[in-house]
């Protein structure tokens, strides 16, 4: 049996009309700290002295002579970025605070010191501390 014609349909409302309309829909809180130090940390990412922050996979080779230290003099530039470019979410927050959310960001990219001391021929490979 077909349903009659006279059936009601929701009508669904109207997609934003500009590019503005579509921003200001958007939630502002959907973005994580995680998000804006990925931000950061790619704006960094062509700064050599950043980048050999987080070269070293042992001690003996860091900058500082330790990584947890290399570790930290990265999360100052990330804080030190976000104050001159204005990003106040960073700003205001500790190095520890910025070192944790750095750490889950190159896990994300596969580059943790963890995962590239463990590798073998390009493939992460569990270690004996996992």
């Amino acid at each position: 049996m077909t349903e009659p014609a006279t059936q009601l349909r929701l009508v669904p409302p109207p997609l934003p009309a500009t590019i503005e309309d579509l921003l200001a829909q958007r939630k502002s809180s959907n973005k994580t700290l995680n998000d804006y130090v990925q931000d950061v940390h790619t704006r960094l990412w062509d700064n050599d002295q950043y980048r050999r922050l987080l070269e070293a996979v042992f001690d003996a080779d860091a900058v500082e002579g330790s990584t947890t230290a290399d570790d930290y003099e990265a999360a100052d530039m990330i804080r030190k970025f976000a104050r001159e470019n204005k990003i106040p979410i960073l700003a205001e927050k500790n190095r520890h605070t910025i070192l944790l959310h750095l750490g889950v960001v190159l896990r994300r990219d596969k580059i943790s010191r963890k995962m590239r001391k463990n590798m073998l021929r390009g493939e992460i490979v569990p270690g004996g501390d996992e």
